[in-house]
């Protein structure tokens, strides 16, 4: 192979390896754009969670929202229960949603 042809290809190998950098930069950084997406999807998530709590009346001063981070989002789990056992079973019914934000919990017990 000619000298200008390795050249070439070593040139488009690093174009496409800066492109993909700027890519996953966008989408998984701390850029607006990565921030958009984060929060649409804890706003869905949010929303499946608060359709579980509302099947167990022990959860009715339990308030989901959706708080920004660095470059992120995060579920805000906040309220009053009654017992521990009632503070497991919230995490225990949360977490079989699956969520894959970060879930931050401010729940106190009488």
């Amino acid at each position: 192979m000619k000298i200008e042809t390795r050249l070439r290809m070593v040139q488009g190998a690093a174009a496409f390896g800066l492109m993909c950098a700027a890519l996953l930069y966008l989408f998984f950084g701390n850029t607006a754009v990565a921030q958009r997406w984060r929060l649409s999807r804890a706003v869905r998530e949010k929303e499946v969670i608060e359709r579980e709590l509302v099947r167990d009346p022990r959860f009715q001063q339990i308030k989901v929202g959706v708080a920004t981070v660095t470059g992120g989002a995060s579920l805000v789990v906040q309220g009053l229960l009654v017992s521990e056992t009632d503070l497991t079973d919230l995490r225990r019914t949360i977490s079989s949603t699956n969520p894959a934000t970060h879930l931050d919990y401010r729940v106190r017990v009488r």
